[in-house]
């Protein structure tokens, strides 16, 4: 494993020991903790430490916030962990998985009331769990609040969504796909919140979600992805059969290596993080001055900033200390098979060995296309942006990092941005979307989801003789034509019902 890039240094809340034990306390009331065969028995969950992770990236939260932020946190992950129960190890899927899925995910969002109204009768431990946080975060918290962490949930859910689409179909999602969807899955609406609330800072919506702090924001959440990715890829990929792994994606998309991939995965990490601490030491003095900011909103962006930069080596820290990434999980027999002959567009026939990373292996030489693939801030909705006014740098330099990667985080990418000009010759100026067949578009627009085996599942959103779109003669098309950039406008805004 390369040496991780860390301008930061971690800091501990001194409320570590309390909130260790008001978590597992907490996890064993709602029942989030069982026997050996279950999601978590009690020495996975202690080995995963969460009260250390929340006692690193908040350290000056009070006791009574860690401890409720503490419990989120533990909620989100149960649940990603039970994903990989549930939906992972190799297990064939269908479609009709994903919308089990998403229908138990919508279901969840009913005991998020914005109004707190009465929510429905949990019936399951993640509900209860749920409707315990909610009971106990939202009554404090203003209706603008509750509707950004109700959205934040939300995003995070369809980033489980699309990666357990990509396991019913056995697909290695693009890096401009993975990019913009693994912030979803990560937790990034719920990251920035969480930082927002723990610092005690007061900044207006407009400049929190403006693009400058939004930008920093995106650039974290990056760093933290690629990070993970890089230290979980053994268990994630090897062990539980996940496709949703930047290392697997690089690799694939660029037919290259193993250590190559995670040298280049490492480089993209170290670039976000030196862009990231060049727009706060030259581009966030401007945005000060340009917008005419009062010395008090200054200092509260500035507080905001701080938060970020704990949390980063809160992360770090963490993911060099707890045990969650390494082989507690059983190991999953089908795994290799199912990374063997991924399906998807821009996925090249890599053989994807298991055998340990070497230690040095020299990065390889990227195609032209790729340097430019994964542009600076990216995200949702941002087909239109236009990268390089004073708030973000069009050329940051980055001294320590591979020449490869020093133009692979410039430029708007992610979903919706299929008319943007990358720059090449080589790649037509206008990509043609790609959808899915109108029975897949309808098919996830109804009620799914978790944990629902005896949920009814409407007439009108499957019929009895619905197949599988045959996506793989066209993948091979647009892959042979378009050098792997297909899937720049992938369909996963339809797939989800997203609009951006």
């Amino acid at each position: 494993m390369p040496e991780a890039y860390m301008p930061y240094t971690a800091r501990l809340n001194p409320h570590l020991h309390a909130v260790r034990q008001h978590i597992k306390a907490w996890a064993e009331e709602m029942g989030l903790i069982g026997p050996s065969f279950d999601t978590w028995d009690e020495a996975k969950f202690d080995s995963f430490d969460f009260g250390l992770l929340m006692s690193l990236v908040h350290p000056d939260a009070p006791q009574a916030e860690l401890e409720l932020s503490a419990d989120w946190m533990v909620w989100i992950s149960f649940i990603d962990d039970d994903i990989v129960q549930v939906y992972g190890r190799g297990r064939p899927l269908s479609l009709f998985d994903v919308m089990v899925a998403k229908q138990s995910f919508e279901r969840l969002i009913s005991f998020m009331p914005v109004d707190c109204a009465t929510m429905p009768i949990p019936t399951n431990r993640v509900e209860r769990s749920l409707a315990n946080l909610w009971s106990r975060t939202a009554p404090s918290k203003s209706v603008a609040w509750r509707r950004r962490l109700v959205k934040a949930i939300e995003h995070n859910f369809e980033g489980y969504l699309w990666e357990i689409y990509n396991l019913s179909q056995n697909r290695i999602p693009d890096p401009i796909d993975y990019v913009e969807m693994r912030r979803h899955s990560v937790g990034g609406g719920y990251t920035i919140l969480g930082c927002y609330q723990n610092a005690g800072v007061d900044i207006p919506p407009e400049i929190l979600y403006g693009e400058t702090i939004k930008t920093l924001s995106l650039m974290t959440l990056d760093w933290a992805a690629l990070f993970n990715d890089i230290v979980s890829y053994h268990i994630e990929i090897e062990k539980e059969g996940n496709l949703s792994n930047s290392v697997l994606v690089i690799q694939r998309f660029l037919d290259c290596s193993l250590q190559e991939a995670v040298n280049i995965v490492n480089d993209l990490a170290t670039a976000r993080l030196q862009q990231f601490e060049h727009i706060v030491a030259t581009q966030l003095p401007i945005f000060f001055e340009d917008s005419e900011l009062d010395t008090k909103t200054r200092e509260e962006i500035l507080k905001y900033v701080k938060a970020l930069q704990e949390w980063t080596a809160g992360v770090g820290e963490w993911h060099i200390r707890t045990g969650r990434h390494h082989s507690h999980r059983d190991a999953c027999p089908k795994a290799q098979d199912l990374i063997g002959s991924p399906k998807g567009l821009g996925t090249s026939a890599t053989k994807i060995g298991s055998s340990p990373v070497p230690q040095e292996t020299p990065s390889p030489n990227i195609h032209p296309i790729i340097q430019k693939l994964l542009g600076g801030p990216t995200g949702l909705g941002t087909s239109a942006t236009e990268i390089g006014s004073s708030s973000v740098p069009q050329e940051t330099t980055e001294p320590n990092v591979h020449p490869i990667v020093q133009k692979l985080l410039r430029g708007p990418t992610g979903l919706g941005t299929s008319a943007i000009e990358i720059g090449s010759s080589s790649v037509p100026q206008e990509i043609t979307e790609l959808t899915l067949e109108p029975i897949v578009q309808n098919l996830l627009t109804g009620p799914t989801g978790l944990g629902t085996s005896a949920t009814e599942i409407s007439s009108s959103a499957v019929s009895e003789e619905t197949t599988e779109p045959a996506l793989e003669p066209m993948a091979q098309e647009v892959v042979s034509s378009l050098t792997k950039l297909g899937t720049a406008t992938m369909h996963i805004r339809s797939l989800l019902g997203t609009k951006g």
